[in-house]
């Protein structure tokens, strides 16, 4: 439980505890299915939470806080800075009845997720990988989503604003909608350098954009590698509801 601006950093060895090497000396946080994680609430705070493997989290409900987030929860409040995770692997979490199997992401806050890989989460409605609910606003960089489920974005799933650059998408299934990237109720969504392949969904094996009204003008979406994506009913490679682009 976080609820202060703090670093946790793994990969340290102890006869070096100044330069941390996550890939050769690997720590593991383990849940073992007895709940998540990381739960990080609190106004105005701003973790960072890095070079971690993190596994066997179960999103559970707890007082007003629903089964969201089986890795990490966070509500980081608002605004002046971003949560941070960087270069962790995420995987084997599970939101069974709610949204983010690895990650759920919450509030009027930003986010920065930064080389991670998400793998093997699960979700019972919205982000296998990851869910970013409404008011949240993340920049997602150079991370990789491989093998995560859910029923709406096997891989990612984003509301109101987000910022993707050079991720990967393999191999995510969504039951109905988004294998790889589901997208709705978005103000602003910018997309640069993206993989999609070998994603799988009822609609938009690859993406799924839904439509609403208020979306900016400047959304967009840029040097998008889509390849090898299946969908069961429409739209393998990219699903538009509405005429969003």
């Amino acid at each position: 439980y976080l609820s202060k601006t703090l670093t946790i950093q793994g990969g340290y060895a102890t006869n070096n505890w100044v330069t941390p090497d996550p890939e050769t000396n690997i720590t593991t946080l383990d849940a073992q299915g007895q709940g998540r994680v990381f739960f990080i609430q609190g106004e105005n705070i701003y973790p960072t939470i890095a070079g971690l493997y993190i596994t066997g989290g179960v999103g559970v409900s707890a007082g007003d806080v629903e089964g969201d987030g089986g890795g990490i929860y966070a509500d980081s409040g608002c605004c002046d800075g971003a949560t941070s995770l960087l270069d962790n692997h995420i995987y084997g979490n599970s939101a069974s009845t709610y949204n983010g199997g690895g990650v759920y992401l919450h509030g009027y806050a930003y986010y920065t997720l930064t080389g991670n890989t998400f793998e093997n989460n699960t979700a019972a409605d919205r982000g296998g990988g990851i869910h970013a609910d409404w008011a949240t606003v993340p920049t997602l960089t150079d991370n990789l989503f491989i093998g995560n489920s859910a029923y709406r974005g096997g891989g990612l799933a984003v509301e109101y604003s987000a910022n993707l650059q050079g991720n990967i998408f393999r191999n995510n299934h969504a039951e109905t909608a988004g294998g790889g990237l589901y997208v709705t109720s978005m103000q602003s969504f910018d997309s640069d350098g993206e993989m999609f392949i070998g994603n799988s969904a009822y609609y938009g094996g690859g993406v799924y954009f839904s439509s609403r009204e208020d979306v900016q003008d400047d959304s967009w979406m840029a040097n998008t590698l889509i390849a090898d994506n299946q969908a069961s009913m429409e739209g393998a490679g990219i699903y538009i509801a509405g005429g969003l682009l």
